[in-house]
């Protein structure tokens, strides 16, 4: 089962694309290449003893967008918001998080918690997470939200750390209309 979030969020696109036959859905996902040995993000961050100058992502595809507008070839994301909400910071996109419980085991919560602290230090101070906010925003001409189409030059863009599921924190980028 999906989080709400996410499956509302794939409802409001369905009913969007549906009331706007311009809009077809296209989903494209950015692509990271985590090194190290394990078959998940987390057992590598582990393995690598939770040491960010070894835990070094690499881009593979920075494409991000939801939707494809077959008159006028926009691209965009597709936000369940209102307008009216999006003059604070809201979910853009996670680049990863501890979000099930088979994880949850994985980590401590103040080990993992420290470890992206010091995973966000780094990659701000080496430019990484700069060129991936990059790339995404250059990937799409804006967002839809549920009301109206806010181009990308009326937004911005941050990472940030903020608090999720069981005590842990996700690495998030985040928007807001200017």
């Amino acid at each position: 089962m999906g989080q709400l979030r996410a499956t509302s969020g794939l409802q409001y696109e369905k009913q969007f694309c549906n009331e706007n036959p311009d809009w077809i859905s296209d989903r494209k996902n950015p692509k990271l290449y985590y090194p190290g040995e394990g078959r998940s993000v987390h057992k590598k961050i582990k393995n690598f003893n939770y040491d960010v100058t070894k835990f070094e992502p690499r881009i593979v595809s920075i494409t991000k967008h939801d939707l494809r507008n077959i008159i006028d070839g926009r691209i965009a994301e597709f936000k369940g918001y209102q307008s009216s909400k999006c003059n604070k910071p809201k979910l853009y996109c996670e680049f990863f998080k501890v979000a099930r419980r088979n994880e949850q085991y994985i980590h401590d919560v103040k080990t993992f918690n420290k470890f992206l602290d010091e995973f966000y230090t780094h990659n701000i101070n080496n430019g990484f997470l700069r060129t991936l906010e990059m790339g995404l925003m250059n990937s799409i001409d804006g967002i839809q939200l549920l009301d109206v189409f806010v181009p990308k030059c009326n937004l911005i863009f941050e990472s940030k750390i903020v608090l999720g599921w069981a005590g842990f924190n996700r690495l998030s980028l985040l928007f807001h209309i200017k």
